[in-house]
């Protein structure tokens, strides 16, 4: 397969993003941490999982890092807009945390292509 290192790409981001989510349960279950440290870890998690899909994607890829970026972010940002309407727990202070994704994703998109050999 030509395009496999799409794929590879996405279970990157899967394996890093449970297996935070799998120590943050771990240490949460066993009250090392608070219930408000879980949110803000979660949240690093996201980052640091969609940073390591988007640099290795912008590695692999010839187009430009932020237009990898900028895809992948407002795809992630969009399917979580749609699925808090679904849910019915959408909320306008919520943008700043679709933006954060965007920005971290469009940075860790530059960021690949910069490193690129």
């Amino acid at each position: 397969m030509k395009n496999n290192f799409f794929i590879k790409g996405i279970l990157y981001f899967l394996i890093s993003f449970f297996l935070f989510n799998l120590i943050t349960s771990l240490l949460a279950y066993n009250n090392i941490i608070s219930n408000n440290t879980i949110s803000i870890i979660n949240f690093f998690n996201l980052i640091i999982s969609l940073f390591i899909f988007n640099f290795y994607l912008s590695y692999k890829l010839k187009f430009k890092g932020y237009l990898i970026g900028l895809f992948s972010g407002l795809l992630i940002s969009i399917s979580f807009i749609i699925f808090s309407i679904i849910l019915k727990s959408f909320e306008s202070s919520n943008f700043i945390y679709y933006l954060i994704i965007t920005l971290s994703s469009i940075l860790s998109s530059m960021i690949g292509k910069i490193k690129k050999p």
